[in-house]
């Protein structure tokens, strides 16, 4: 019997033609199979319908076509992606041997004896840093699940492979990785069934409760648009807020733009359901040759919370940070007025200092509404600088928590 080779799409592989053209007709077939004799001749072409499909559908059509163009180009290019499958005489018909590994791996998991076999003949033939990742993922790391998941989608160091890509999300994401479980989501959701979209926001729950704040801003989006979920105005906005404070550009640009359709009265509520940023303003010694007194007090510090040089790091950044004019601006991009501060000790490098700490919801724009973003890297270094040198500090340094 003359050798063949078996390009086989599966689900994902479909699901992903479906997004590109959603008028293929292809949404009944968890998988679908292409052979082709050495000449590149089709001798059979095979899939299997999902449970409940109707066997006397018409699966001939667009989607069928565009599946066997993608196949016909994986034969003449002999590149191995997610569809080839069948290694017949146990060395393979891929010429990229780390995606063979991939694949094996993939196969192994799910109880192939063949496959172990070959992915271990691979593993012992090929030492690059992306064969031990894959050794890695197989055992369960979820890290290199994730890196592995990355490089085959961008191709780096490896053949580009979304649907293998696709496998080793959904593999770390059933370990509890919180960005393998956002981004399953995300791409369950480009299949805009209902399923779909309602199993996107299980994920994307598991990973807001881990803190994620790309899936508090995806749950947040669902919410406010009803998908996969009932509308939910106020957790909405709870949580595209907290991916604001993250970091999450979008998720800032998101709340400028629905912010004015919410009722007033419903804002202290939110307020109380986001978990605020703090903003953390270390204060250096004082450079020699200035208030020295207070130096040496600070350096013979006992304990008192009403010691005189922690009264004075208090009126100082009572004057520098209470009220309109504050340091802070260039760092939010707005003029903001800071209502509240905590000043307390700390330890750095070994010496007593002051720290001011601030909840973000006690800065508040010309309006009273607390900002609602995270500062900037080169706009803080500005204030520490500026802040530096009014107050003759050795230096300055920030620190941001967001939770």
């Amino acid at each position: 019997m003359k050798p063949t080779t078996k390009i086989r799409f599966t689900e994902p592989q479909i699901a992903l033609v479906m997004r590109a053209h959603p008028t293929c007709n292809l949404d009944h077939l968890t998988e679908l199979s292409f052979e082709f004799d050495q000449a590149g001749k089709i001798i059979d072409c095979s899939g299997t319908i999902k449970d409940g499909g109707n066997i006397d559908h018409d699966y001939t059509g667009s989607g069928l076509a565009r599946l066997y163009e993608t196949a016909r180009r994986k034969f003449t290019t002999r590149q191995t992606s997610a569809t080839i499958l069948q290694f017949p005489n146990g060395t393979g018909v891929t010429q990229d041997k780390l995606l063979a590994q991939v694949w094996f791996a993939l196969a192994a998991s799910q109880g192939s004896e063949t496959a172990s076999i070959n992915r271990d003949r691979l593993e012992q033939i090929d030492t690059s840093d992306i064969a031990d990742q894959i050794a890695k993922a197989v055992a369960g790391d979820l890290e290199a699940q994730r890196n592995l998941a990355i490089r085959l989608y961008n191709g780096e160091g490896i053949q580009r492979d979304q649907g293998a890509a696709f496998l080793w999300v959904k593999r770390a994401a059933d370990g509890g990785d919180a960005w393998a479980q956002t981004t399953f989501a995300i791409e369950l959701r480009k299949t805009k069934t209902a399923e779909s979209e309602r199993e996107s926001v299980r994920w994307l729950s598991l990973a807001a409760d881990q803190g994620d704040p790309r899936a508090r801003f995806n749950l947040g989006l669902q919410q406010l648009l009803g998908t996969g979920t009932s509308v939910d105005l106020e957790s909405s906005a709870v949580k595209i807020i907290m991916a604001s404070l993250a970091g999450i550009d979008e998720a800032r640009k998101c709340f400028d733009d629905v912010r004015p359709a919410f009722h007033e009265n419903s804002w202290e509520r939110v307020f109380n359901r986001v978990k605020w940023s703090l903003l953390t303003i270390v204060m250096g010694p004082l450079v020699e040759g200035h208030l020295d007194g207070i130096r040496q007090l600070q350096e013979t510090d006992d304990g008192s919370d009403n010691a005189l040089w922690l009264e004075y790091e208090r009126k100082s950044a009572e004057t520098m940070f209470l009220g309109e004019g504050s340091p802070l601006d260039g760092a939010f991009g707005e003029q903001v007025i800071v209502k509240k501060i905590f000043v307390g000790r700390a330890i750095v490098e070994g010496k007593l200092v002051a720290a001011i700490t601030i909840n973000l919801r006690d800065i508040v724009l010309k309006d009273g509404f607390p900002v609602y973003w995270k500062p900037t890297h080169d706009g803080m270094n500005a204030a520490a600088a500026m802040i530096g040198y009014l107050q003759a500090r050795e230096w300055v340094r920030y620190s941001y928590l967001s939770f």
